[in-house]
């Protein structure tokens, strides 16, 4: 495969950062990808391809006319992404364009009335952005396979003429849960001739889970799960803290501490859970980062405060990051956790952000984790851009060489303004369906009522899903190879 982007400009981080994207979605199809920017392109260098994407990421940039070429005389699969379509549509090129495809470009709109995207005949959210308009003639060799649709008027979002796939706009701006982007990730599915057939998974974890939890209701999770055979994650936080003594005593404690509440995360592995690591602490120093200082409050990876409407302000790197640093924290953590005869099988990621450093470490300690990825590029002025990647199905080698399970369906916080409710979960649960291979992930803390875990695992069941465990079964007792692979960050 081979990715081509737009790679100058003010927006050339996009065009570098949706191209990380692209090919981690890839690595799920086992593909060798290539990629540069366009203006590097050379004539019929298609012809080494069995597929070639183009990521248009700056509107109106100018396109290498070996690009342009290729594009109206290759039989090789070409998927053309968001813009720059008017550079082969309209001009001296227009007439030879048409005839070959059948396809008009019209213009590109912005307007938050463009709210859906109507695929597999399910209509699935668009969050806004630019949308370019086309027609396409009714041709043997084309059809339009989504439609994006506002108020009494449709476009093609995605379609297909001869050899030539397009998509009305950038599939990683502007994403929320179960969006738009799901037509594209099942497309290339087509694309790449893959043969999957309807195949949908699920996964589960019971978050922060620190020393502070209550044993019983750890516990009754467990009790439950195990009673519909269902496999779980828990997401162990190896150190608890709360430097600000915002809780209840102990202030630091960590797990062989904590003798009952261990004894009831033990039972859980015993009862078809296992052990991902959560960060190590889950909060930074002895500040608010940005909510209370306690651990599973705040993040651990990245300097985050409150702006005056209450918003997430991003304020960079953790001051002392580096390598060494993250590699500290990480051994720490394992040996806390060898100690207490917990062996995680996964990692998740605080809060979902940490500094690519970071991540490069977490890969070397952890091949399998549960987060979203965010993937970061640096813009004209030297500043890290970043943008989370909602994958619904397996990443299986991503930018920094971790494996992702996904998470798609959010969890359940009753208390916030919207609340968040089982039955939403079960609703991103069903969107994600139209992807054949979409997998529903989830999490659940363990402070809630039972009840609400009830209704939205077998609500989850109800839509065809299958719950599997996460990674390889763990060591039962200590050993000592396995403890020192850990260790070691191998």
């Amino acid at each position: 495969m081979l990715v081509v982007y737009d790679g100058s400009g003010t927006s050339a981080w996009n065009g570098e950062l949706s191209t990380t994207q692209l090919k981690n979605l890839l690595s799920h199809f086992n593909t060798v990808v290539v990629s540069h920017p366009v203006d590097a392109y050379t004539q019929n260098e298609s012809a080494a391809y069995d597929v070639v994407f183009y990521l248009g990421t700056t509107f109106n940039a100018a396109l290498n006319q070996n690009f342009i070429q290729d594009a109206l005389n290759t039989n090789t699969k070409l998927v053309w992404i968001n813009y720059n379509l008017h550079r082969i549509a309209w001009g001296s090129t227009q007439a030879q364009f048409q005839e070959k495809f059948g396809l008009n470009y019209v213009k590109i709109v912005n307007s938050t009335d463009w709210s859906a995207v109507e695929y597999k005949g399910t209509d699935l959210p668009r969050n806004g952005g630019d949308l370019t308009m086309t027609t396409l003639e009714d041709r043997p060799d084309a059809r339009v396979i989504a439609l994006a649709k506002s108020s009494g008027e449709t476009t093609p979002y995605i379609l297909r003429s001869k050899n030539l796939y397009y998509v009305a706009d950038n599939p990683f701006d502007n994403v929320v849960y179960a969006d738009r982007a799901l037509a594209f990730c099942d497309v290339l599915h087509d694309v790449l001739e893959s043969g999957v057939s309807e195949n949908h998974q699920a996964v589960l974890r019971i978050e922060d889970v620190h020393t502070h939890q209550n044993p019983a209701q750890l516990r009754a999770i467990a009790d439950y799960l195990y009673s519909r055979k269902i496999p779980f994650a828990i997401s162990v936080i190896p150190q608890y803290e709360d430097p600000r003594h915002v809780y209840e005593k102990p202030y630091s404690s960590t797990w062989t501490e904590a003798p009952e509440t261990l004894a009831a995360v033990q039972y859980m592995t015993r009862r078809g859970g296992r052990v991902i690591m959560h960060g190590y602490t889950h909060q930074y120093s002895t500040v608010k980062n940005p909510e209370t200082g306690v651990s599973a409050d705040d993040w651990e990876f990245y300097r985050v405060t409150r702006k005056a409407d209450g918003s997430t302000r991003y304020v960079g790197f953790i001051p002392e990051d580096s390598e060494q640093w993250a590699t500290d924290r990480l051994t720490t953590g394992l040996s806390l956790l060898r100690k207490a005869n917990l062996y995680p099988v996964a990692w998740l990621t605080p809060h979902y952000l940490a500094s690519p450093t970071d991540y490069g470490v977490f890969a070397r300690f952890f091949p399998l984790a549960l987060d979203r990825g965010v993937y970061f590029a640096l813009d004209n002025n030297g500043k890290y851009q970043f943008r989370e990647q909602f994958a619904p199905y397996t990443i299986e080698r991503d930018a920094y060489g971790t494996r992702r399970l996904p998470e798609t369906c959010n969890y359940i916080s009753p208390y916030e303004t919207p609340p968040r409710l089982p039955a939403d979960a079960i609703a991103l649960a069903r969107l994600v369906k139209v992807v054949r291979d979409g997998w529903a992930g989830c999490y659940f803390h363990p402070f809630l009522d039972i009840a609400y875990l009830k209704e939205m695992v077998e609500g989850i069941q109800a839509e065809g899903y299958t719950f599997v465990p996460v990674g390889k079964a763990p060591p039962v007792a200590p050993v000592g190879g396995i403890s020192a692979l850990l260790l070691s960050g191998q």
